[in-house]
């Protein structure tokens, strides 16, 4: 018997997958494409694992499976992009009148984090920034944005303009 992963009536399915990862876009920032693969790959994971026996529904469980994935891959991707930043941190405290020639091509509101890393003596890890600008209000999609665009401008400082 060969087993399909999508049912001939996916419409139900397709907009929960879509509500699901759009709800989590909203909340975080995290771009909706990679998030909608996630959670299509959980639906097929769901799919799998779902058994007739189950007291559950199985857009129940399905939802179960792509929420806790979702959770999950943010997590990762949050991790990343921590870890990647607090390198590009550690190069603006080092060498801030460098940064500060280079800041022109940085967004505004970039340039606000750079100020706050700078002027802040009690900030040594991008968790210590997002905890700060959450303090002023900032909310995680803005934040995550923000520090998204600042890596991908720090990335474009030619090498042979840092100095070791």
């Amino acid at each position: 018997m060969k087993r399909t992963f999508l049912p001939q009536n996916f419409t139900v399915e397709k907009r929960m997958i879509h509500s699901l990862a759009w709800s989590f876009h909203n909340t975080t920032g995290v771009d909706i494409e990679e998030l909608t693969s996630e959670a299509l790959l959980a639906y097929c994971e769901a799919r799998l694992t779902y058994k007739q026996s189950m007291k559950t529904k199985f857009t129940s469980h399905a939802y179960k499976c792509m929420r806790s994935r979702l959770i999950n891959f943010i997590k990762i991707e949050k991790r990343y992009l921590i870890a990647d930043l607090e390198h590009e941190l550690e190069e603006i405290t080092v060498y801030p009148g460098l940064f500060f020639e280079l800041m022109d091509e940085f967004p505004e509101d970039c340039i606000y984090i750079a100020e706050q890393v700078l002027n802040s003596d009690k900030i040594e890890t991008c968790t210590g920034v997002s905890n700060l600008l959450r303090e002023h209000g900032w909310t995680w999609p803005r934040i995550w944005r923000s520090l998204k665009e600042m890596k991908q401008t720090l990335k474009k400082i030619p090498e042979n303009c840092i100095i070791y």
